[in-house]
């Protein structure tokens, strides 16, 4: 907020925009955030939710039954990954994983460390490949290109990242589990 009124005193100061002028600019670009503002307010309630119906508990019964253990990490990571790539977040893509995976780092005794990294850079490999990702919008017009083209040029380099970090998971886990 403080942000705000030194930036409009600032403006109001140099004489070239009028209040009725920032008013409206400042509108603007507070409805340019008020979808991602929603996402991720709807995708932690969705978290908190998953969480009070034991979400975690049950999802990890059904791994620990049906998927080797030394999997678990590097599955977690492409899901944190496709579900940040889809949604545009990696915060709701941590909303909603992470309630699921500390369930499974406690009844499979799994590391903490490795299963919230896998959650977290799966999720951020994500958002930053996502045409539709603030992250992405910004660095487009930060270095005056189009947002396709932008994204078009960043994912070799970021595939490349992202399929040697699965490799990494998948390595790890079968070292340490």
């Amino acid at each position: 907020m403080l942000a705000i009124v030194v930036a409009y005193c600032l403006m109001i100061g140099s004489r070239q925009f009028t209040h009725h002028q920032l008013v409206d600019t400042g509108f603007k670009g507070m409805g340019e955030l008020l979808p991602l503002v929603s996402i991720v307010l709807l995708s932690l309630t969705l978290g908190a939710s998953l969480k009070e119906l034991g979400t975690g508990v049950f999802v990890a019964s059904l791994v620990g039954d049906y998927l080797p253990i030394y999997l678990i990490v590097p599955v977690l990571f492409l899901t944190g990954a496709v579900m940040s790539f889809t949604t545009g977040t990696s915060w709701g893509t941590f909303a909603i994983l992470i309630p699921i995976g500390v369930p499974l780092i406690q009844a499979l005794g799994l590391p903490p460390s490795l299963v919230v990294g896998a959650i977290l850079g799966g999720g951020i490999f994500g958002d930053h490949c996502s045409p539709i990702s603030d992250t992405s919008a910004v660095s487009a017009i930060a270095s005056g290109c189009d947002l396709l083209t932008h994204v078009k040029t960043q994912l070799p380099y970021a595939l490349v990242g992202g399929g040697l970090t699965f490799v990494a998971y998948l390595v790890t886990s079968l070292i340490v589990l």
